[in-house]
């Protein structure tokens, strides 16, 4: 049978177990201390020797155009130039259509304001491509059968007849 704890013991492991604790840490101490010697951080600081700055080439924008357009279809090239003379192109992208051909979209300062143009692989310009909304008739069909009328915002409807 183990005798019973008492206070004096407890009081006794803790204070063994506090002289082999500060002597592990002393221990310790010594080599930490040593691990950075004095001479690496007593270098003199050396100044980077003085040097020629060196300057960006200097392109012509209409360089800079050729080269972001070199890989767009020649009928976009043609077209883009033809109708942005004096723009600079910052980015040039190849979209899906996703009903077969390629589109280009070029992003461009012209004037100090960003744009964009997208353009079909032949060069024609989406914007202006002069597609038609065709929209159903719907005056045939008897009152009780015709779809509500869609109306604008200004109460007149949606496919500008009064």
């Amino acid at each position: 049978m183990s005798r019973p704890r008492t206070a004096r013991s407890g009081i006794a492991r803790a204070g063994v177990l506090g002289v082999a604790s500060l002597a592990l840490l002393a221990g310790g101490c010594g080599r930490i201390l040593n691990q950075f010697p004095e001479k690496r951080f007593a270098r003199e600081h050396v100044p980077t020797p003085p040097e020629e700055p060196t300057f960006a080439p200097v392109v012509d924008q209409k360089d800079v155009n050729d080269v972001q357009m070199s890989g767009l279809p020649v009928g976009v090239q043609a077209s883009f130039r033809r109708e942005h003379a004096g723009a600079g192109i910052t980015s040039v992208q190849q979209v899906p259509s996703g009903t077969g051909p390629m589109l280009y979209r070029i992003n461009y300062v012209d004037g100090g304001v960003p744009q964009s143009v997208t353009y079909h692989d032949h060069g024609a310009d989406m914007a202006n491509a002069g597609r038609e909304v065709v929209t159903r008739d719907d005056s045939g069909f008897p009152a009780a059968k015709r779809p509500p009328a869609k109306t604008t915002a200004a109460g007149t409807p949606a496919g500008g007849v009064n």
